[in-house]
C-alpha cells in the first residue's frame, strides 16, 4: 500500500504466512473498522492513522482499532496499547495484563460524561499520559496492581474513586473535581489504602472540593520515614485530607 488516501469498508486481517506493508504517506482512516494480524506480519513505514490507536506487543505492530475498547478487547495480556493524541468520548474498561499509554506529546482525551471515564475490576494493569474527565473519572475497585500515573484528571465529580483495594497512584495532577457541597480528587473507601509516596507520590491535588477523602477503614499510604510522599495538596474546598468512619493512622510526611 503506497501514497494516497484509503478509509476502509471493512475489517482487514493479515493471516500466518501473508505480510502487509504500509509505506511512508499513506493515510489510513479506519472508519469504524480494524486492521489486526491473525497470525501474518504488518509492517508500518510511518503511514498516519485515523484514529491512532495500535496494539503491540515489544516493538511488534499486532493492529489497529477504531477505539481504546476495541484495542483493549483484542489485546492479550503482555501487549500494549498505544493512543494518539484526540479526544475519545468512550468508557473503558482496563484488561489485566494490558497496559494503556497516551501519547509523549500531544494530549489523549478519555471523556464520558455519562458515568465513569475509566474502569479497573480487578485488574492488573497500567494508565498512563491521558487526560480523563466523567461523572467519575477513575474508578479503581479490587484492583491493587493497577496503576494510574502521568493523567491529568479533571472536570469530575470524583477524579479517582478507590474501593477496597491498594493501587498505585503518582506523577498525577489531578483538579476541578467535585465541589465545596462534594466529591473531589480522590476518595478511598472499604479498606483501600492508596500507595501514594516515594516513586508512586508527586502528585498535584488542588482546587477540587475534597482534596483527599478517606472512609470505611482506608489510609491512604502518603509518605512515612524514608519513604516521602512528595505530594503537592493545596487549595481543595472542603478539606485537604480528611478521614471518616473507622480509618486509623494515616502517615503524610514529606508532602
Amino acid at each position: 500500500m503506497t501514497g494516497g488516501s484509503l478509509t476502509l469498508s471493512g475489517n482487514v486481517t493479515v493471516p500466518t504466512g501473508k505480510t502487509l506493508t504500509i509505506e511512508t504517506g499513506k493515510t489510513i482512516n479506519l472508519n469504524g473498522y480494524y486492521l489486526k494480524s491473525t497470525g501474518g506480519t504488518i509492517t508500518d513505514n510511518g503511514a498516519t492513522w485515523n484514529p491512532n490507536i495500535a496494539v503491540k506487543q515489544g516493538g511488534t505492530l499486532k493492529g489497529r482499532y477504531s477505539t481504546i475498547q476495541s484495542a483493549i478487547n483484542a489485546a492479550s495480556s503482555g501487549q500494549t496499547v498505544y493512543v494518539g493524541a484526540r479526544t475519545y468520548t468512550e468508557q473503558v474498561s482496563m484488561k489485566s495484563g494490558v497496559d494503556v499509554f497516551g501519547p509523549e506529546t500531544g494530549t489523549a482525551t478519555i471523556q464520558y460524561s455519562g458515568g465513569t471515564g475509566v474502569t479497573f475490576n480487578n485488574d492488573s494493569a497500567r494508565l498512563s499520559r491521558f487526560t480523563v474527565k466523567g461523572y467519575n473519572a477513575i474508578d479503581i475497585q479490587s484492583s491493587s496492581n493497577a496503576e494510574v500515573d502521568h493523567c491529568t484528571i479533571t472536570d469530575s465529580y470524583v477524579g479517582i474513586d478507590v474501593y477496597n483495594c491498594s493501587p498505585k497512584i503518582h506523577h498525577n495532577t489531578i483538579y476541578g473535581n467535585g465541589d465545596e457541597d462534594g466529591g473531589g480528587g480522590v476518595y478511598a473507601g472499604t479498606s483501600s489504602d492508596p500507595r501514594m509516596y516515594a516513586d508512586y507520590g508527586q502528585n498535584t491535588i488542588r482546587d477540587n472540593g475534597y482534596g483527599i477523602y478517606c472512609y470505611s477503614s482506608s489510609e491512604p499510604q502518603l509518605g512515612s520515614g524514608n519513604n516521602h510522599g512528595l505530594n503537592n495538596i493545596r487549595n481543595n474546598d472542603t478539606y485537604n485530607l480528611t478521614a471518616h468512619s473507622n480509618c486509623d493512622m494515616i502517615y503524610a510526611e514529606n508532602n
